[in-house]
């Protein structure tokens, strides 16, 4: 068998190292729309998350009962 000379070897070398950055050029618009969807789906799931977060918090201060007062004393304190 002959070996492949300097020159083809180059050759075969650019050949595919071409190839190799068209494709990682065409893959580089769909990382970053994957990057940006991505960014997107999480702020839009942490705000409804805070928006749950806190119709909960105001549901939980609206039952909490209020302190009994007795209705036979008044809550300032008279002198006889």
């Amino acid at each position: 068998m002959t070996e492949p000379d300097p020159d083809q070897l180059l050759k075969s070398l650019e050949a595919s190292t071409m190839m190799m950055r068209a494709k990682h050029s065409s893959k580089g618009v769909n990382r970053n729309a994957v990057r940006v969807m991505s960014i997107v789906i999480i702020v839009i799931v942490t705000v409804g998350l805070l928006v749950v977060m806190q119709y909960m918090a105001s549901e939980l201060t609206a039952r909490r009962p209020q302190p009994k007062t007795d209705a036979g004393q008044s809550s300032n304190t008279e002198t006889k």
